[in-house]
């Protein structure tokens, strides 16, 4: 058996280098000047080692990784030791707490995508209020109260104010028929005339301002006038002139106009 002490003869390239001690091995292993399975042979030894087995490595075992270095496989293609899987295991668990606990970026709200607006449909339609003829409307309960209370005397006063009255309904409807207000995804219309129709509109994208104007009893029972401006001025494009429900007119005019941003 060869002596543990005795000088060591590194077989390298056809040459024999050394002696050497186990350190200075070590120190030129650390250098890159030899490797781990270079060839070597102590004095008075027959059998040449490899470096490891000087080293006190065993056969298939891996060798000291240098500092900042990964871990090596063994050159025998032997699994990584078991210490290692748990250092492995140990950094997927960190890496997957890591992913879970990190709050997830924020989303921006999606609008909600409905089916396109029709720009033919109407939404809106109407008249001037039948509680914008209040003269009229007086003489319409005047004549029928008044038939009803001379009927005693003679039944052509009832027949005289049923006559008046369905005049004064008449007249009402006649009136509203001349005025015609739209509303529609599009645009704000009014159509006038009897036979032959005028139109004025403005588009709902245009509207730079809608005022709603009330006046007395009519105003007090929801008749108003809603005017829509383009110009955000003075000026009145167009105008629902004694119309029920005013400030709905308002309302829904403004909600396409958010529909549309």
């Amino acid at each position: 058996m060869s002596d543990p002490a005795a000088p060591i003869y590194v077989l390298k390239g056809g040459a024999r280098l050394g002696p050497f001690t186990v350190d200075d091995l070590l120190d030129l292993v650390d250098s890159g000047e030899i490797s781990y399975d270079d060839l070597c042979l102590r004095q008075g030894a027959v059998d040449c080692e490899r470096v490891r087995q000087v080293l006190d490595w065993e056969d298939g075992a891996a060798p000291p990784s240098a500092p900042g270095e990964e871990p090596v496989a063994s050159l025998d293609g032997d699994e990584p030791d078991e210490d290692d899987e748990a250092w492995e295991e140990e950094d997927e668990d960190e890496i997957d707490d890591a992913v879970e606990e990190s709050p997830a970026p924020p989303r921006e709200p999606r609008r909600p995508v409905g089916p396109p607006r029709d720009p033919r449909l109407i939404l809106y339609a109407g008249h001037p209020s039948v509680l914008s003829f209040p003269v009229t409307v007086l003489f319409i309960l005047g004549s029928v109260a008044g038939g009803v209370w001379a009927r005693e005397n003679s039944g052509w006063w009832l027949f005289a104010g049923l006559v008046a009255a369905l005049f004064g309904v008449s007249w009402i409807l006649f009136q509203r028929s001349l005025r015609l207000y739209v509303v529609t995804p599009r645009r704000v219309e009014t159509i006038t005339g009897f036979i032959a129709k005028s139109s004025h509109e403005v588009r709902i994208e245009d509207i730079r301002a809608i005022n709603v104007r009330k006046s007395g009893l009519p105003g007090l029972l929801g008749v108003g006038t809603v005017e829509f401006a383009s110009a955000g001025g003075a000026a009145v494009d167009v105008a629902f002139v004694d119309v029920y429900a005013a400030h709905r007119i308002k309302g829904l005019v403004r909600r396409l106009q958010d529909a549309e941003k």
